[in-house]
């Protein structure tokens, strides 16, 4: 006798499922809480760095230039450094939907201007 197929998935594969973008409408967003504790987000260069590193190491470092200023970034702490003046501040990585992403960005991209 034939045992049902489980539909329960792993938190590996859920991780896997995620990185490889299967999820339709999905993407991951990674940002960072500014001097309001408004969470601001992270250029799309900078944050597919993060999750490729993400993705290899989730205890892993990375150190990121971005303009002038150059940041260590530990997944372990979720937490930037900036190597000039040593302030730390948290990040985050969240799954989002692709539109809200994108306006988020857009907004983002508005407010540096």
């Amino acid at each position: 006798m034939a045992t049902p197929m489980s539909t329960h998935k792993t938190k590996e594969s859920k991780n896997l499922e995620i990185l490889a973008g299967t999820r339709r409408g999905k993407v991951i967003g990674w940002r960072w809480k500014d001097d309001s504790s408004q969470w601001r987000m992270i250029d799309e260069t900078v944050a597919k760095q993060l999750e490729d590193m993400y993705g290899k190491n989730q205890q892993g470092c990375v150190t990121i230039q971005i303009g002038e200023n150059t940041y260590d970034f530990n997944m372990a702490t979720m937490s930037q450094v900036n190597q000039k003046t040593k302030r730390s501040r948290e990040i985050t990585r969240e799954e989002m939907d692709k539109d809200e992403y994108d306006l988020l960005l857009a907004i983002e991209k508005s407010l540096s201007m």
